[in-house]
């Protein structure tokens, strides 16, 4: 171990607690290092294929994600809704986290903590991070009709989520 390595994910903004930090460098300033944790299986089939699983938002486990709009109107929940349903359609996601040391992750995604945690350096353009809210999110005045929705609140939508979630760091 290399004791050492910890100060330098310190400084380069990682949390002291970082899983890696006495393994290996940190990566450049331009790079993350991100986690990715599955079963055994599918770590061994996604490094043989060189992919790993792009999820759709409707598989994920938060049954709310992208439905942290706070309101009352039905007009707007069903917006919601169908903002989701477009993007099941049209988009997916990795969910990578931040460090791979929380036994809630090992439990929820590597198979009950038999799996394995894959990392990868990551250019930091290509993430978003997740911000966990206690609150929901309030509309823009782009409301009610989707073709007005500002990009802003569609991505707000899409890195938001409920604080109980925050274990999972994601970015």
């Amino acid at each position: 171990m290399h004791t050492e390595y910890r100060a330098e994910w310190v400084a380069a903004g990682y949390d002291r607690h970082m899983g890696s930090a006495e393994v290996v460098r940190p990566p450049g300033r331009d790079v993350l290092r991100a986690y990715y944790l599955t079963s055994a299986e599918y770590a061994i089939s996604n490094i043989a294929l060189g992919r790993i699983k792009v999820s759709r938002f409707s598989d994920l486990n938060d049954p709310f994600e992208l439905l942290a709009l706070r309101v009352s109107e039905r007009q707007v929940r069903d917006f919601g809704r169908l903002l989701r349903e477009e993007y099941d359609k049209s988009t997916g996601l990795i969910c990578f986290s931040k460090n791979w040391i929380s036994p809630p992750l090992w439990s929820h995604y590597a198979s009950r903590h038999r799996g394995i945690c894959l990392g990868f350096n990551i250019d930091r353009a290509a993430l978003a991070d997740v911000a966990y809210a206690e609150e929901r999110v309030l509309p823009d005045k782009s409301f009610p009709t989707s073709d007005m929705i500002s990009g802003d609140l569609r991505s707000k939508l899409a890195t938001t989520k409920f604080q109980q979630w925050a274990y999972e760091a994601e970015t």
